[in-house]
């Protein structure tokens, strides 16, 4: 785990003469890291506030967290979790991850490219934004519709979701989409 833990904001020193005029020294730092792991490694990495997360060569699971700043992942193979607020995600894969994935941006895009073997069920919404692919073997799946019984009374109420479900080829693992104000694109690896 790296963590930073200085500098923080200080005041002078307890002797200083004037101590109801003292200053208040702020520091603003901004710190990079470049951390070199295992390739087949399982990765968790966030950041908050001005940072971007480029991940870039790792097969294992991965867990990429960030508020105010994008995702970028490069080069992947694994289960994904990428979550971002206020920031894109940008995904590119070299095999189709073996297990259910989510993407997640409150403002930001979704961009990830699949090789062109993709064959899963894909989950979309979006208050603001629109789903694009250039993948041909696409099929629109019905809205599913839920049942809940009324336990005072006697009334059934049905409700429909308001996700978008997309088959790509003959389907299989759920890799979940969800933005506020972005786009969703998925694109076929050249």
């Amino acid at each position: 785990m790296a963590y930073i833990s200085g500098p923080w904001n200080t005041r002078p020193h307890q002797d200083y003469k004037n101590w109801n005029h003292q200053r208040k020294i702020e520091y603003k730092v901004k710190l990079e890291f470049v951390v070199k792991v295992p390739f087949n490694v399982d990765l968790d990495a966030s950041t908050v506030n001005d940072g971007d997360l480029y991940v870039k060569n790792v097969y294992g699971k991965l867990n990429i967290n960030n508020v105010n700043g994008k995702i970028d992942i490069v080069n992947a193979k694994g289960t994904t979790r990428a979550h971002t607020i206020n920031g894109g995600v940008t995904v590119n894969y070299l095999a189709v991850p073996p297990d259910a994935s989510s993407y997640y941006s409150i403002n930001g895009e979704l961009k990830v490219t699949y090789p062109s073997s993709l064959a899963a069920d894909i989950s979309f919404k979006s208050m603001n934004g629109q789903f694009y692919t250039d993948f041909q073997n696409v099929e629109v799946m019905p809205s599913k519709v839920t049942k809940s019984e009324n336990k005072s009374g006697s009334s059934t109420t049905y409700k429909l979701s308001k996700l978008s479900d997309i088959r790509f080829g003959s389907g299989g693992k759920l890799f979940k989409f969800e933005t506020l104000n972005g786009n969703v694109y998925i694109k076929k690896q050249n």
